[in-house]
């Protein structure tokens, strides 16, 4: 064979072997890419049920309340929680975290099991990431799944950080946690929305046992923190 016939068989076979490569890494890149939708997809099948109940929600009777002392006012149904009080302004224990927590508002429903939306104003010079980076950490939330983070903006124009157990569904979730931050930047004041839904006194409680009644509550979670918005 002479040199020309060689150099052919030689690039024939470097073509082969990049194709073949090619054809093995392109195999592999597609299999990731379908796991990565698949997780994706299963990611989202929650949070699409809730945002669907939250587009159900009639807010005609819903109640609006105003904090003058602190400059803010949101609406919530009445009719949806069992309990609603306003703590007392306190330098406390928050999240395991010594904080001056000023007014704020709560709402508990009960039932099955005890859920609370708690709405206060953190004293702190921190950014609010670098506060729950802390906070995340506590005792709070030992049984508590990692938090992912995302971002929105309200229905009424504020921009919302949002914390939220980083689960791909409720399969042997015995808890769930949100904790939204929104900022006020013309004053720095930063308020908390938190969400939490758990068992009752050490009760056995599994949330895809009940997922249609949990995701109602998280839907009006956030359909309040929605509504939420500064006034001064």
């Amino acid at each position: 064979m002479n040199k020309n016939g060689k150099n052919f068989m030689k690039l024939k076979k470097i073509a082969l072997i990049s194709i073949l490569i090619l054809m093995v890494g392109g195999c592999t890149v597609q299999k990731e890419t379908e796991k990565s939708l698949s997780l994706q997809m299963n990611e989202t099948v929650y949070e699409k049920r809730i945002k669907e109940k939250m587009d159900l929600l009639d807010m005609s009777g819903w109640e609006t309340y105003h904090d003058d002392k602190h400059g803010y006012s949101l609406k919530y149904d009445s009719t949806f929680y069992d309990d609603i009080f306003e703590p007392q302004d306190i330098v406390g224990t928050t999240f395991d975290r010594i904080t001056s927590v000023q007014g704020g508002l709560i709402l508990r429903k009960h039932d099955f099991s005890s859920s609370n939306v708690d709405i206060s104003f953190l004293q702190t010079d921190q950014h609010p990431d670098d506060w729950f980076a802390e906070a995340s950490e506590s005792d709070a939330f030992f049984f508590a799944p990692n938090f992912k983070r995302t971002e929105f903006t309200s229905e009424v124009g504020e921009e919302v950080i949002r914390y939220s157990s980083d689960i791909v569904d409720w399969h042997e979730q015995e808890v769930y946690n949100e904790v939204l931050f929104i900022q006020n930047h013309e004053t720095n004041n930063i308020v908390m929305l938190s969400f939490s839904i758990g068992s009752i006194e050490g009760l056995p409680f599994y949330i895809e046992d009940y997922s249609d009644d949990v995701e109602e509550r998280i839907a009006h979670f956030l359909k309040v923190a929605n509504q939420f918005t500064f006034t001064k």
